[in-house]
């Protein structure tokens, strides 16, 4: 198991719009960002395909929060659970996410025609 800290930076464009006045981190944006957490902590390089399996969101993730982000598998499934930096208490968010392998397509000159 690998743990990244991470701080949510509040300058981030979802905040505008999610919602004004109680800005809170979109379900999307804490996928997309546990999906670069892995891809850093894993030294994942180029283009790779995932599927999500499923995710929890179970508090708000709030600009200039910080949080540990646990990343759990070998692959190709992957858990990553994200708890406050502050607190023990039980996770915040939990993204299980399975990586797809890419299938190379084959370019105009290898199809015959």
């Amino acid at each position: 198991m690998k743990t990244i800290p991470l701080n949510i930076d509040p300058k981030l464009p979802w905040f505008e719009g999610h919602f004004p006045g109680n800005p809170i981190l979109p379900g999307f944006a804490i996928v997309e960002t546990s999906i670069q957490c892995l891809r850093e902590a894993m030294g994942f390089l180029g283009s790779m395909h995932y599927t999500l399996v499923q995710a929890k969101f179970l508090q708000p993730v709030r600009p200039g929060d910080s949080y540990l982000v646990s990343l759990e598998g070998e692959g190709p499934d992957f858990l990553i659970t994200w708890n406050k930096a502050s607190k023990s208490e039980s996770y915040v968010a939990q993204v299980r996410i399975r990586r797809k392998e890419t299938t190379k397509i084959p370019s105009h000159e290898a199809i015959p025609g």
